[in-house]
């Protein structure tokens, strides 16, 4: 290897000694270290969007400070029956659906954990 090759190689792989950073990249992490990341995660009963309804949320609260806040894990009626094929993959079947509660009061439940915080979400 020449000279050329190490020095791209320190250039793209080492970091400064003394890193720089902006006034805004410090104001963002002063932000997102102060607030609570909710990370939400679904199951619903297909693969389309468009087509299918969540049966299933989950919620973790968390903060760079405090750590885990809170959890949650809400079934939902979907009001439809959820396909065979989606309760092999989830394991949520009709029977445990059946008595939850329906999409409207489960949403109005976690919008207070959405307001205050960074939301990071899988599948939504």
């Amino acid at each position: 290897m020449g000279r050329h090759h190490t020095d791209f190689v320190t250039t793209i792989f080492m970091p400064p000694k003394t890193p720089r950073l902006s006034t805004e990249l410090l104001a963002y992490y002063r932000l997102i270290s102060s607030r609570p990341f909710t990370v939400v995660d679904v199951e619903t009963t297909g693969f389309t969007p468009a087509e299918c309804r969540v049966i299933e949320i989950s919620v973790i609260q968390a903060s760079l400070k405090d750590g885990i806040i809170l959890q949650k894990t809400s079934l939902i009626n979907p009001g439809i029956l959820i396909p065979p094929q989606i309760t092999r993959f989830t394991g949520i079947t009709q029977a445990m659906v059946d008595g939850a509660p329906p999409p409207h009061q489960v949403w109005h439940d976690l919008q207070t954990l959405l307001v205050n915080g960074i939301l990071a979400a899988h599948n939504l």
